[in-house]
Parts: C-alpha cells; sequence; structure tokens
C-alpha cells in the first residue's frame, strides 16, 4: 500500500475502520514517515518515540507495525504498552521522547482504529498531518532499535501529585472504565488506595466493550455506574472514555453536564494558578451561557476556540493560557503540559469534594437553569462545506444577532444562542441551541430551521431534539 486512505487523515489525528480504510501496512508507513520527519527536523541523532496503544483488539498489531516502521526508518521506539493516551502523553515528557505515538479509537466503536500523534513541542494535527502522510519514503539506511519501557506507577503517582490529592476519603468512590485503557490505571490505584473507598468497574481490558461502550456523552452508558453506586451509597462515580482522555461524573445519583465539570474545575483553576498562570480561560464554541457566566462572574476572562483537542492545545500555547475545558470532556491544564488527562481531572474534581464541597455546591447553586440542546449531529455532504457555509452566513445577516465565526457560526441575541459547524472528524453538521426560557429555546429553534431550510437543509431541529439523549 502506497498511500493513506484519504478517508482516515483527519483534523486532529488518524482514524478509520480497521481492515477497510485503516491496516496494519498504514501503521508502519505512518511509523517510518513520522520517524523520517523528525530525523529532517533534528538530523544529528535518532529520534526517540514512545508508542502506546489502547484495548482494541487491533490495536497490538497496529503497535506491533508501527513500531516496525519506525525502527526501519532509523528511529528508537519505546513500547510502554497499553494504556490510556495521558499516559503516552506523559511518557513524552517523562522518557523525553522527540515523539509519541497512542494506537487509539478513542470512543469510536470497536472496529475503528487510529494513531494520536505528538512531537516534543505538540499535537500534530491539520496540515501537518497532510504533509507528513504525502512524504515519499525515503531509503531505508541504518536500522534503529527498541525497547519496552512500562511505568504505570510513575504515571499514577504524577497525576495524584498535579491534582494534590490525598486519596483516603472514608466513602466510596465507584469509578467505571468500560473496559477501556484506563482501566489498568484505576486498578493499579484501587489496589494501592482501595479497602472501602474505591470500587472499580469493569477494569479488564476488552476491545469488544462488552457492558456498555465507554463514551461518557451518552447517558445510556451510565446504568450500570448508576446502579453501583445506589448499590454501595456512594456520592461520586467517573466514567472514562476508551483511551482515558475524557471523562464524566455522577454526583449524588446526578449525571453532571460536561459545562458544570469545566465550571468546577475552572474556580479551583483560578484559586489556585490564576496568579502563576492568569485568569484566562479557554472554552470551545459549544459551551453554554451558564458556564459563560459563571466564569466571568468569578473573574475569569473567556476564551473561545474551535473544537479539537489539537487547536485548543495550540491556543493554550500561543496565548500561554493555564487551563481550558471543552464540552466533549476534555480539561486541559498547564501544569499537565497543557495535556489532557481524564483521570487528572477526575482525581481534581474528587479532592475537591473531600476538601472543598462548597465550590461544587456553589456552582451546581448558581448554575441557571436554561433550556440547552445536547449536540445535534446531521449527515451532510462534505463536498458541499463552503457553499452551505456561505449561504447559512448570508441567511443569518439578515437576523438581528450578533455572530461569532471562529468554528462554524455562533449567533447570539437577547434570547440565547444557537450554533452551526461542521465536524472535524465526520461529514456532519454539529448544532447546538440555548434559551433563557422554554419559549426563546423553541424560538431559536424554529429560527435555526428557517436558516437551514432557507440554505437547502431543511431539518426539523425540534423534531430532533424530542429523541435526543440529554447529554
Amino acid at each position: 500500500m502506497n498511500t493513506f486512505h484519504p478517508s482516515i487523515l483527519k483534523t486532529y489525528d488518524i482514524r478509520g475502520i480497521y481492515q477497510e480504510t485503516l491496516h496494519d501496512e498504514d501503521a508502519y508507513r505512518w511509523g517510518y514517515l513520522f520517524t523520517q520527519y523528525l530525523k529532517l527536523e533534528k538530523p544529528k541523532s535518532p529520534p526517540k518515540i514512545a508508542v502506546g496503544y489502547d484495548t482494541r483488539k487491533s490495536s497490538p498489531n497496529l503497535k506491533k507495525a508501527m513500531i516496525e516502521g519506525i525502527v526501519d526508518a532509523g528511529g528508537y521506539a519505546i513500547d510502554i504498552g497499553m494504556g490510556p493516551t495521558p499516559y503516552l502523553y506523559n511518557a513524552t515528557k517523562t522518557l523525553r521522547t522527540q515523539g509519541g505515538i497512542m494506537i487509539t479509537g478513542s470512543h469510536n466503536p470497536s472496529n475503528y482504529n487510529g494513531f494520536k500523534t505528538l512531537t516534543s513541542s505538540g499535537p500534530v494535527s491539520g496540515e501537518l498531518i497532510q504533509k507528513i502522510a504525502s512524504m515519499p519514503l525515503s531509503e531505508k539506511g541504518d536500522p534503529g532499535k527498541s525497547k519496552k519501557d512500562e511505568f504505570y506507577g510513575r504515571y499514577l503517582l504524577e497525576v495524584m501529585m498535579n491534582a494534590s490529592l490525598m486519596p483516603f476519603s472514608g466513602m466510596p468512590i465507584v469509578w467505571d472504565c468500560g473496559n477501556g485503557a484506563m482501566g489498568i490505571i484505576i486498578d493499579l490505584f484501587a489496589e494501592v488506595y482501595g479497602g472501602p473507598d474505591h470500587i472499580a468497574l469493569f477494569t479488564e481490558p476488552n476491545g469488544d466493550f462488552p457492558n456498555h461502550h465507554p463514551d461518557p456523552s451518552k447517558s445510556e452508558n451510565y446504568t450500570a455506574l448508576l446502579r453501583k453506586m445506589q448499590e454501595v451509597s456512594a456520592r461520586v462515580g467517573f466514567m472514562f472514555d476508551g483511551d482515558g482522555d475524557r471523562m464524566g461524573i455522577v454526583l449524588d445519583g446526578k449525571i453532571l453536564l460536561p459545562d458544570q465539570i469545566i465550571a468546577v474545575l475552572a474556580l479551583d483553576y483560578l484559586y489556585h494558578f490564576a496568579e502563576q498562570f492568569g485568569n484566562k480561560i479557554i472554552v470551545d464554541v459549544k459551551a453554554s451561557a451558564s458556564l459563560v457566566d459563571i466564569l466571568e462572574s468569578s473573574g475569569a476572562e473567556v476564551v473561545f476556540s474551535p473544537c479539537g483537542h489539537s487547536l485548543i492545545k495550540e491556543k493554550m500555547k500561543k496565548q500561554k493560557i493555564g487551563f481550558a475545558g471543552e464540552t466533549s470532556g476534555h480539561i486541559f491544564y498547564k501544569h499537565n503540559h497543557n495535556f489532557d488527562d481524564g483521570l487528572l481531572a477526575a482525581f481534581t474534581f474528587l479532592r475537591l469534594l473531600i476538601n472543598s464541597p462548597t465550590l461544587i455546591e456553589h456552582v451546581l447553586k448558581k448554575w441557571k437553569k436554561n433550556h440547552l440542546s445536547p449536540e445535534i449531529r446531521i449527515p451532510f455532504d462534505d463536498q458541499t462545506k463552503d457553499t452551505l457555509f456561505k449561504n447559512l452566513e448570508k441567511e443569518i445577516s439578515k437576523l438581528n444577532m450578533t455572530v461569532l465565526k471562529i468554528d462554524g457560526i455562533r449567533a447570539l441575541n437577547d434570547d440565547g444562542w444557537f450554533l452551526i459547524r461542521a465536524s472535524n472528524t465526520e461529514p456532519q453538521l454539529s448544532m447546538r441551541v440555548e434559551g433563557h426560557t422554554q419559549e426563546t429555546y423553541e424560538k431559536l429553534c424554529r429560527t435555526l430551521e428557517t436558516v437551514l431550510s432557507n440554505s437547502g437543509n431543511p431539518i426539523d431541529i425540534l423534531s430532533i431534539l424530542t429523541k435526543k439523549d440529554p447529554l
């Protein structure tokens, strides 16, 4: 195979269906080309590249081919074993590598897989993915080498230190890993700090995800967690996605909104780090007005970002911002090298629940009961994107609304706002609506329907929302 299937080269990573659009040969080629790229950037010594992989059945084969590609290109591959994506991120700093590749399908169905890649200076995304993928393979020279270096205990301790967590709470806490890669770390955590406090669910690696799909953005995936919490009288429970860079929280029997989790962790950040790193907080364009109001009323300067973990990390680095939250569930900290880590976010929330519960109570009490839709995703022809958004912009310009064009179109007025953007990972339109009352919410939904219809895309938004998951 001489080229990659064009559908797998995404904005943030490489991702496709195993043995259909993504093959072992692609892993070999990407490992070879990434090593080749690093050698061109710093030709004096063979680049060190950490390689990790998640629990999917295809991951060991892809990992083996990836390492072969790195070695054949003259690189030094360090196999850190199976684990979550943040463990791979941490390895690039701990082992002082020039790069890292995580083999993961994240929260996609079990037949998907892919590669998240980073250099010592940041994530590989967008144009850089295209640039590396289009490079011709250089002739083989002297081969490199590979070794194994697993360090789960070091990673766990560093996350606990970054969260300032003393894990002995005296109350039961439930951890749902969904048979994903964070289960390895939670098993270790429960073993060392277990007793009656920490109850771990579905930690055994299984790429078929037999208990539920590891996606904390869907409420149906919380059934087992809610049941176990009720059984052991636990106030709090955590759920991780398949590769552990996102998490969800159940508190007192209720699934928290991602926006609420961001608000709690952002206020904690402002208290501890604003003096050192400043008061700017990044949120993505899907963030609710309730989140923005709480942050601004607490002294934060809110900075909107396009969606996508790579783009947010880039913005954090360029603007020297210390905290970011994405409504998909990613939480980023400057003191964690701008990495998103579901375990660090969970440990930080747990520390607050144990030591500073009034902060959490403050956020939930102050939370405005606006009417906020879940994310609405509609398939569309990606080839028509430019024309579609020109038409949408023309239609929205006829309305008396303020327009934010950071990522798609976010249109605001006194009633609330709506967002239309193109997904960077799938050929889909992504939309969200928020109104201050039920009446203004429905009014904005009808306005969005009119805008879409006049742009050649008649969609019954309200009918879709009556069937949508509340998260």
